[in-house]
């Protein structure tokens, strides 16, 4: 009932900061941490891996992960959110993840983080896990997801990467055995859906099945860390059959069916710098990580100040003004997507609740047409 409560109050605060432009105290949702832009794949739908290539100026400047958990420690606004999470290019390059991953569970209200990798660094990826595990509460909750975009080949084609998929498979596998030692410790995976894997997506979902993994589908209109708008990926270019292959996978979702048959519409506004926000690797704030670089949504940086201070700053509010007109305004990114569902489903459930008070309240009354 409690964090009920404190969620509705949070969405009802979240929806008068969006309308009135006032800059939101906490975010809703969380901090999505860009760990690092380093990356050992060459995804089909993802261009992070060329980064370094066209700015080898930046390839020492990002920061400390000790530097970030400094800046988040000493912010207000972090002690009061619960969830954190750690994205890249890869994070397992990182060579202090695991460090930074137990701190970030010494902040207050800190009760889960969840990280994102591609699962080919298999030893490095379950030592490191299974030393974060070995210390963390039990009233602490550890989620990894792993990227699965096919079987076999498939995922091979995807990722860039000859073996990758195998190599998924052995992280998979000792991952499991963590999962069945440690309650707190869960994995999830997601699937970007693309023309190289549009036919194989109820295979995808199988395979989540059959190791009992939490599974989650993205639908991308642009590559990732880019504003290129001519991409093979975008979902408006796929054909009515493969709307209709999509549809039947997400059978009782709400709101991807509301995205796919209202011409790729999402069902609120965008809460990107509202909702959640994301620190890339040298420290800069930006409403989302699909606008990271740009520096027309760059809302400040951690490296001179506080993240307080750019949260309450005038430039991050216009930010926010900005994002109303996003280039990516229907994109179905799970970071920010996942908020927008939640406010959605609250918002729906609100106005039932309202709607049959009323009803019941002029059925009380007598009054005709509620008889």
């Amino acid at each position: 009932m409690k964090r009920n409560l404190s969620l509705a109050y949070n969405i009802l605060k979240n929806w008068s900061s969006y309308v009135c432009g006032f800059p939101q105290p906490v975010p809703v949702g969380y901090v999505i941490i860009g760990t690092t832009f380093h990356c050992n794949a060459k995804c089909m739908m993802c261009n992070i891996h060329e980064f370094y290539k066209e700015r080898p100026a930046l390839i020492d400047r990002e920061l400390e992960l000790d530097a970030i958990f400094k800046r988040l420690k000493e912010s207000g606004l972090i002690k009061k959110i619960t969830h954190v999470d750690l994205t890249g290019g890869e994070p397992f390059l990182k060579k202090d993840l695991k460090d930074f991953i137990v701190k970030l569970f010494s902040l207050p209200n800190i009760d889960m983080v969840t990280i994102n990798t591609n699962g080919m660094l298999t030893d490095k990826i379950l030592n490191d896990i299974a030393g974060i595990l070995k210390v963390l509460r039990m009233d602490k909750c550890f989620s990894v997801s792993i990227s699965i975009d096919g079987k076999g080949e498939i995922h091979d084609r995807v990722r860039g990467v000859k073996g990758a998929f195998k190599r998924v498979e052995d992280t998979l596998a000792g991952l499991k055995e963590l999962r069945h030692k440690y309650l707190n410790f869960t994995i999830r995976s997601n699937a970007v859906i693309q023309p190289a894997n549009i036919d194989y997506l109820h295979e995808i979902k199988d395979y989540w099945s059959k190791h009992d993994i939490a599974g989650a589908f993205s639908v991308i209109q642009t590559p990732f860390y880019t504003l290129c708008q001519e991409s093979g990926y975008d979902v408006r270019k796929f054909s009515g059959d493969d709307i209709n292959n999509i549809k039947s996978v997400f059978p009782k979702s709400r709101g991807m069916n509301y995205y796919l048959d209202n011409n790729f519409k999402r069902p609120l506004h965008c809460f990107a710098g509202h909702a959640s926000i994301f620190i890339d690797p040298f420290g800069s704030v930006y409403p989302c990580n699909f606008l990271a670089g740009n520096e027309k949504y760059r809302m400040g940086d951690i490296k001179n100040t506080g993240i307080d201070s750019v949260w309450v700053s005038q430039q991050a509010n216009e930010i926010r003004e900005k994002v109303k007109a996003c280039p990516f305004l229907n994109c179905w990114n799970g970071c920010e997507v996942d908020q927008t569902m939640i406010q959605f489903e609250f918002i729906e459930r609100l106005v039932k609740a309202l709607s049959l008070g009323f009803f019941s309240y002029f059925r009380l009354k007598g009054l005709k047409g509620f008889e």
